[in-house]
């Protein structure tokens, strides 16, 4: 399985001498893996006292009967702006156990929404801090906060239509 391959070639990478012991602790973003375990943290916590139940149902209850198109281009759009505020990591790891949840309500295969929040967690457009690249570049560009929104907003909409449309062709929901 992956994670078994990923220690065999770090293993490898630090016995080849190619990285050094030092280099490979000092590779991984501390600060990203936290926050990640908080989220699962998190997510896990939503799924227990119910809340990610009861976001489930209301999702169904707001889109039952809508085509699969509307449903993934909802689902997608939401994640999407939800990822200019938060991390896009973390929005995906909270939306998990709601869209998995949503799918056996909508009948579906959870790949589809699984799919649409993988896609839309990297749709942070509309702002420089939703994803590091933007930041990356926001300042050394002399680009303003305007700037993210002018280019990322029919950015952003022109993404969505193609995800609403092409995941569930790709992604069955049944």
């Amino acid at each position: 399985d992956i994670a078994t391959g990923a220690v065999i070639a770090a293993v490898a990478m630090v016995l080849s001498r190619c990285l050094t012991v030092q280099q490979a602790y000092s590779a991984p973003d501390w600060n990203v893996l936290f926050l990640l375990a908080g989220f699962l943290a998190m997510g896990t916590a939503l799924e227990t006292v119910g809340l990610a139940t009861d976001a489930a149902d209301g999702l169904v209850g707001l889109l039952h009967g809508a085509p699969a198109w509307v449903i993934v281009g909802a689902v997608y759009l939401f994640v999407a702006f939800m990822s200019d505020l938060l991390s896009n990591q973390a929005i995906a790891t909270l939306m998990i156990p709601i869209v998995v949840k949503a799918s056996v309500g909508f009948g579906w295969h959870s790949q589809t929404l699984l799919m649409a929040v993988a896609f839309a967690a990297s749709a942070a457009f509309l702002t420089p801090v939703g994803y590091q690249t933007n930041l990356l570049v926001y300042a050394p560009g002399g680009y303003r906060f305007r700037d993210f929104i002018v280019v990322g907003l029919p950015l952003r909409f022109a993404f969505a239509v193609i995800a609403a449309i092409a995941i569930p062709m790709a992604y069955s929901p049944h």
